[in-house]
């Protein structure tokens, strides 16, 4: 498995402008859910550029407003979810690639200079592949709940497993950077998850990802932390730690696309003040080291 450096520059960075005085403090890493529709994911990405047109005109000047980037979140770096359908107050309902614009939408991120972790449950992914464009600031990063029994069994769909292998192999062999993110339930088994990173030694990976659920209970968030040392990779084990806080944070938590043109949500990084929802972790980093 690759060291993530590129990954490991952009959190560097990052670190470095908080440090900055008067900075307000704040993940690097922002969840958002992907708009379920072509319109909704339109009116979220252009919908900034229509007064700033409209002024311009008005002004005498050029309207060529209309066609510059689109207003995108300060973080750094993205991780998209499962689809926020309007009819459901935006809660997860379905998985990325059931949006019909999110090749169109994935890309207008990643032009803006963000790095865009795209996950799914990649029973689409080997369909939809092509959709997409190869990009060092693009990880392809495919949900896996356990061993293939388990994550059938929890999918609720025979061979949900061998489609995400299927997806993932796609995806290699089209050259995006691929990677997985091993979600700890209340049944979830470290030896399972042994099992489980030995049948994945074969993809290539780029990275992995393990965290627990967002109630988890202790016992869980102690599965997770002991499986991110089976990662074999420092870079990865301390990255899962950064999705799990953007994960345990309440007010952060995954965003939707209009809540995600705002700056992320302010979170502090000193492990004295972090919140009684996270003290069963606290044997690890707050920020990726």
């Amino acid at each position: 498995m690759r060291t993530p450096y590129r990954l490991a520059g952009t959190l560097a960075r990052f670190r470095l402008a908080q440090a900055l005085p008067g900075t307000k403090k704040k993940l690097p890493l922002l969840r958002i859910q992907v708009p379920l529709t072509v319109e909704e994911t339109a009116k979220a990405t252009v919908g900034k550029a229509a007064p700033a047109a409209k002024k311009s005109s008005a002004n005498g000047g050029s309207s060529s407003a209309a066609n510059k980037s689109p207003k995108t979140p300060t973080c750094p770096i993205l991780w998209l979810t499962g689809v926020a359908d309007s009819a459901s107050s935006g809660t997860s309902s379905s998985d990325t690639l059931t949006c019909p614009a999110v090749g169109k939408f994935t890309r207008q991120l990643r032009d803006a200079g963000r790095t865009v972790f795209l996950e799914t449950d990649g029973t689409l992914l080997r369909r939809r592949i092509h959709e997409f464009r190869p990009d060092a600031r693009l990880y392809v990063t495919v949900r896996l709940y356990g061993t293939p029994h388990t994550h059938d069994r929890r999918m609720k769909r025979e061979g949900a497993f061998a489609l995400a292998m299927e997806g993932l192999r796609a995806a290699h062999l089209s050259g995006f950077l691929i990677c997985t993110h091993v979600v700890v339930e209340p049944d979830t088994q470290l030896h399972e998850i042994n099992l489980l990173l030995q049948q994945l030694c074969g993809m290539n990976l780029d990275g992995m990802i393990i965290t627990a659920e967002s109630d988890a209970s202790k016992e869980q968030r102690e599965t997770a932390i002991a499986a991110r040392g089976l990662i074999g990779n420092s870079g990865w084990a301390s990255f899962s730690r950064l999705v799990q806080l953007s994960i345990d944070e309440p007010q952060s938590g995954a965003a939707t696309v209009a809540g995600a043109q705002q700056s992320a949500t302010q979170m502090p990084i000193d492990p004295k003040v972090r919140g009684a929802h996270d003290t069963t972790v606290s044997s690890e980093g707050v920020a990726v080291q």
